[in-house]
């Protein structure tokens, strides 16, 4: 949280009176409009010195002017500009012209030099407002804000509330307001507006300061209590630090001792690792020797195996047109019985068409003769239509008579009407001579409300005062409650991220695990590649430079990899190549390799082999599928490999083997059976490469899962650790707000003892001023009574005027019932018109049926001839399929002859291949026993080898746990390794680690930044200090502040008022040819904050109430105030708007006169219907409105039209 900063305010800043007694020259210039209200297009209007006329009839936009002024000035009151909101002062279309999307006004003032803002002599101040609601104020076309406007124009007289705005209607409302209202002019006036402005702001900082200055009073007592807490911390804080470099120092020592154990044992597998290679390397060649016999064989089973497969040809070949010609006859006998068939439909359809044509001619027959019936009743209705329409025609001069005796019944209503408003004025009269007392019941009211609202308002405080006591006991009650809350998340927070960091490190020893694994598989892995990597050089030479392989074609079937791996052995590796290249040539390439090459021929696809087919002829449900098929292999290179089938169980696998020589059945339990002979791989066996991609992939999956699980915990632990923290500075917090809250009480408590005791004194007064106002309220009473009586004459006319009204009601009703006559009227001919019309509809239905019925006849006819035609076609067909069927007869008598001969060549090629055959499987037989030993050899070099990535694993983990922990390699660290490092120490120093470690933890979770906050806090504590004296410097001079503003102000109003109640009194006298008027102050002890009254006496009556005087003479007695507060201190300039509207022509001349002569000193903006007012203007604006809803304006300079009048004047 941070702390509020405060400087004491310079005594250089104070008010200084004398610097608000310099006045601003400010002079208008222009005036700019675009887009608001009527005026679309831009205008702008020029101002000189002296008087501005605005002229034009009603309704054309002149009053518009002068509210973009006050717009543009500041106005923020939509209702002020005769709106609902403020986008409707943006131009909103019109019959001709579209809405625009922004309004405009800009005004321009001539300055002198003490307007900071002026620029070469001239400051524009404009204000936009957009479609969409967005508005800007601007300052010499710069964005500013309104609260810059306002500040270079206060104090001038210019502003939306001022005097220099004087709108329509508004003239009266100078007098007639509320008396606070009245001392706003004077205050405008007097040039206080800017202090109270100040006042306002030094009032809120020092609410602001003093609230402060309690809130570091509690935050000072915190922090003094968390010093004492703190200092114990940093005390457990440094006993951790010692236990802790303890501990590291410990834990290098130990990882440096188990690296150095690992890297004996890594070197002692090495060296087994060699001597097993040399065994394997002289097993290899014994292997290589056997597999260059069993080529042999293989290419002797080749020769006749193509024997066998020329005879399978030729046998196939005379089935295949034996079957043919079968389904060509068959064929042949479908398609006659077909063309039978279809001839019958088409006769049937045939038939149907003539039927459906002649009753298509009889139909159009029957529309014709029906066309003639409606012609006639068309006729018929179409005179009744005429005859309601004259009828109508009647009925509408029947309802102009009755308008028109409308007329004059609602003329005599308004002659009566007339009447009744003139006992009205009579009531009015007897009205304003009563509001003598009235206004002293008023006062009294008035100053019995402000007692009982004070009252009322220190009622409302006592309760306000009681709630918040209440509350804050409450708060107080909360925030102890929220403590133990919070005492309690943390406690969670903490058991939380234990049990994260115990699950983290089980996981961590897993996926160390997992990682060694994998390791130890890719590296087993590695040596099928490098075996690879040398067929791949050899065959390099032959131009093959990508060669394909075995293992890389097959697709495992899942939990088969370990039967596939002890089933294929080598030919994994095996090649495959193409038909065109030379076997032979690539075999003599591989002569030289270590290890046994197998190379893979595809055989023709279309030479079926009898392996084969006794493979596709095994039916039994406990076979799955074909190997290679299962492998995903293509027919092509099946046909060069041994046949074999995936079995369920080994006792279906014993059975299939039996019946079936030369096929060999592999089980899921790495279990191969082939005739007498059976396979089996060992549990313990070191996995096959199928096996272990099986392993590896598995591993893979599994190591990602754990480093997501261990992201995973490692964020939940800086999460539980943040929650910790959180939950910490919660509770600090709570306790802050606990103190404030107790302060806050004592504060409340204090208050509502003092708004006790005012209450008692209110009280007091309240009473007193209740008793004043029931007298004044029974001397009332009589003039209601004499109100009452004029009230009965009005009464009685009323009743008068109500039985005109009925009259008039009547006359209406007989327009009305005129109107339903013509309403009954249009509806029966609406009725007969309906009638013409269906009459219409029945023929033009009639006429679209003929057309379909000719159109359908036609096209029954078309498809007579098209059926023919079809007819003669079918028939030729039987004629071919005859001829057709006799050939494919003689063919198929043909092949059946020759089959026989066929038969015995296949048989005996096939018993020459079986003999040769068995000659290869004794040479395989032997080349598996050596294959079986290579394994075994196989498996004790992988058993070490996975001994060995364990080790390194394990080394890898324990340099990365150093690097880790100490930020530096473990490698290069052996030279501190001691020469008695035994075993023993080893254990000896793991067991003191493990102790070091459980004092740390005993220790439990310490803040080991306690004593570097520790720090901060004194620190802290120290700057707090010295703001609170800041702060309390700071009250006490804003309260010297507000007492001198309240002196200078109340001295300048009592001076400015003073000086406006003399020139009010010599304008009143001036205007009204005598009488005098005179402002009181409702207050003279508070002149800062009373109400103004103003009483009056014309020429020839007696002194009394403003309000009243008549509407001419209100009129005339504000336009005298307002000139009164110009002569003290003069506006940049002035609006009138219509302010001469309620004058006579007499006192015009007199307005006028003394309008002319303010001018000199002020610029004023008149906007007049009255040509007097005109006659004495320099300028002439007229607004016109010559296209609907859309203001023009056409200026004038009257002096260059008429300089004698600028000669005279001057």
């Amino acid at each position: 949280m941070h702390e509020p900063c405060y400087v004491p305010q310079s005594s250089t800043s104070r008010f200084q009176p004398h610097a608000a007694a310099t006045r601003t020259m400010l002079k208008l210039e222009s005036l700019e409009v675009n887009g608001f209200k009527t005026f679309v297009d831009p205008v702008t209007s020029r101002f000189a010195r002296g008087i501005t006329a605005i002229v034009g009839p009603n309704g054309c936009g002149k009053s518009n002017l002068a509210e973009a002024i006050t717009w543009v000035l500041g106005e923020q009151s939509a209702k002020s500009l005769r709106g609902t909101s403020m986008e409707e002062v943006i131009f909103n279309g019109s019959g001709q012209r579209k809405p625009l999307g922004m309004a405009e006004v800009s005004l321009t003032f001539l300055t002198d030099g003490s307007v900071e803002n002026a620029e070469d002599g001239r400051i524009t101040i404009g204000r936009r407002i957009f479609r969409g609601g967005e508005g800007q104020y601007r300052l010499n076309d710069r964005v500013a804000r309104l609260k810059d406007i306002r500040d270079i124009l206060m104090d001038t007289g210019l502003g939306i509330r001022a005097y220099s705005v004087i709108e329509q209607g508004r003239i009266g409302m100078i007098l007639s307001g509320k008396p606070q209202e009245r001392r706003k002019l004077i205050e405008e006036a007097a040039g206080i507006t800017r202090y109270k402005n100040r006042k306002r702001l030094a009032s809120l900082k020092l609410e602001d300061a003093t609230a402060d200055l309690l809130r570091l009073d509690d935050i000072i007592s915190e922090v003094e209590r968390r010093l004492r807490s703190l200092k114990r911390q940093a005390n457990a804080a440094r006993r951790h630090r010692e236990r802790r470099d303890a501990y590291r120092e410990l834990l290098d020592a130990v990882l440096l001792a188990r690296w150095v154990k690992l890297q004996g044992e890594l070197e002692e597998l090495g060296s087994a690792l060699g001597q097993e290679a040399d065994r394997e390397a002289e097993l290899l060649a014994e292997i290589a020797r056997g597999n260059a016999a069993l080529a042999e064989s293989r290419q002797a089973i080749d020769a006749r195996t193509e024997e066998a497969v020329r005879s399978h040809e030729r046998q196939a070949a005379l089935l295949a047109t034996i079957e043919g010609r079968r389904e060509l006859i068959k064929g042949a006998r479908a398609t006659r019985a077909e063309i039978a068939e279809r001839l019958e439909a088409g006769a049937r359809d045939a038939e149907n068409r003539r039927r459906e044509l002649s009753k298509a001619e009889e139909a159009l027959a029957v529309l014709a003769g029906r066309r003639q019936m409606f012609l006639s009743e068309r006729e018929e209705a179409l005179a009744k239509v005429h005859e309601d329409r004259r009828r109508i025609d009647e009925a509408d001069t029947e309802i102009e008579d009755a308008r028109r005796r409308h007329r004059d019944l609602l003329e005599e209503q308004a002659a009566s009407r007339v009447g009744i408003d003139d006992l009205r004025s009579s009531l009015v009269a007897e009205r304003i001579a009563s509001e003598k007392a009235v206004d002293r019941r008023d006062r009294a009211e008035k100053t019995l409300e402000r007692s009982q609202e004070a009252l009322r308002s220190i009622d409302g405080d006592v309760r306000d005062v009681g709630a918040k006591v209440e509350t804050l006991d409450v708060a107080l009650a909360t925030e102890t409650k929220a403590a133990q809350r919070a005492a309690a998340a943390l406690d969670a927070s903490r058991n939380r991220r234990q049990t994260a960091q115990a699950e983290l490190e089980t996981r961590r020893e897993e996926l160390v695990e997992a990682q060694k694994r994998a390791a130890v598989l890719r590296e087993l892995g590695q040596r099928d590649e490098e075996l690879r990597a040398g067929i791949r050089g050899a065959l390099l030479e032959l131009g093959i430079s990508e060669p394909r392989f075995l293992g890389d074609e097959v697709n495992v079937p899942a939990g088969w990899e370990d039967s596939l791996d002890l089933f294929l052995g080598p030919l994994r590796n095996a090649i495959l190549a193409p038909c065109d290249e030379d076997a032979v040539a690539i075999a003599s390439a591989l002569a030289g390799f270590d290890h046994q090459v197998t190379l893979l021929r595809p055989a023709d696809s279309t030479k079926p082999l009898p392996e084969l087919t006794a493979l596709g002829e095994l039916d039994d449900p406990e076979i799955v599928g074909d190997v290679w098929t299962a492998l995903g292999l293509p027919e092509d290179l099946r046909a060069s490999l041994q046949p074999g089938c995936l079995v369920e169980n080994p006792e279906a696998a014993e059975r299939l083997a039996a019946d079936n020589p030369g096929i060999a059945f592999l089980c899921r339990d790495r279990l191969w059976i082939e005739a007498g002979r059976v396979t089996v791989r060992g549990e313990s066996a070191a996995p096959g490469a199928l096996g272990r991609q099986r392993e590896l992939d598995a591993l893979v999956g599994r190591i990602d899962e754990l480093e997501e699980r261990c992201a995973a915990l490692s964020r939940d632990i800086d999460a539980a650790a943040d929650s910790v923290r959180d939950a910490g500075l919660e509770g600090r917090r709570i306790e802050q707000a606990a103190a404030e809250l107790r302060e806050q009480l004592a504060v409340a408590k204090a208050r509502l003892q003092d708004i006790t005791e005012r209450r008692a004194v209110q009280a007091r007064e309240s009473a007193a001023a209740e008793t004043e106002r029931d007298e004044l309220i029974r001397g009332i009473a009589e003039t209601e009574s004499r109100q009452a009586r004029i009230q009965a004459d009005i009464g009685a006319r009323e009743t008068v005027h109500r039985s005109l009204e009925r009259a008039v009601q009547e006359a209406a009703a007989a327009v009305e019932r005129a109107r339903g006559e013509r309403e009954e009227h249009v509806t029966a001919g609406a009725g007969r018109q309906g009638q013409l019309e269906l009459i219409e509809e029945r023929s033009a239905t009639d006429r679209n049926e003929t057309e379909r019925l000719e159109g359908r006849i036609a096209t029954l006819r078309e498809a007579d001839d098209e059926w023919l035609a079809e007819q003669e076609r079918l028939r030729g067909r039987l004629v071919e399929l005859e001829e057709a069927s006799t050939r494919a007869r003689r063919e198929l008598d043909d092949a059946l002859a020759e089959r026989t001969s066929a038969r015995d060549e296949a048989t005996g090629a096939q018993e020459a291949l079986a003999a040769e055959r068995d000659r290869g499987r004794a040479l395989d037989d032997r080349m598996r026993d050596l294959g079986g030993r290579r394994d075994e050899l196989r498996d004790r070099i992988e058993d070490l080898r996975v001994r060995q990535a364990g080790l390194r694993q394990d080394a890898e983990h324990l340099e990365r746990e150093y690097r880790e922990e100490f930020r530096r390699e473990l490698a290069g660290q052996e030279a501190r390794e001691t020469q008695d490092g035994e075993a023993s120490d080893l254990e000896t120093m793991t067991e003191e680690l493990e102790r070091r470690r459980s004092l740390l933890e005993r220790m439990g979770p310490v803040n080991v930044l306690a004593a570097d906050e520790y720090d901060e806090q004194e620190e802290r504590h120290t700057f707090l200090a010295g703001q609170r004296a800041d702060v309390a410097s700071s009250v006490e001079s804003l309260k010297r502040t507000i007492r001198d503003l309240d002196g200078t102000s109340s001295e300048r109003f009592v001076a400015t008022f003073s000086e406006v109640n003399e020139n009010f009194g010599r304008t009143f006298t001036e205007l009204f040819r005598g009488g005098d008027a005179e402002m009181r102050l409702m207050d003279e002890e508070d002149p800062l904050d009373c109400g103004i009254e103003i009483t009056a006496r014309p020429p020839g009556k007696r002194a009394q109430n403003i309000m009243l005087l008549s509407g001419g003479e209100k009129a005339l007695a504000a336009i005298a105030l307002l000139f009164a507060l110009f002569q003290t201190k003069p506006s940049p300039f002035c609006i009138l708007d219509e302010v001469d509207a309620p004058l006579d022509d007499a006192n015009i001349l007199r307005f006028v006169d003394m309008l002319e002569r303010m001018s000199k000193e002020t610029q004023f903006l008149v906007i007049t219907h009255n040509k007097l007012t005109m006659q004495v203007a320099s300028t002439l604006y007229g607004v016109t409105m010559e296209e609907r809803g859309v203001s023009k304006i056409v200026g004038v300079d009257v002096d260059e039209m008429h300089p004698e009048r600028q000669l005279a004047t001057a």
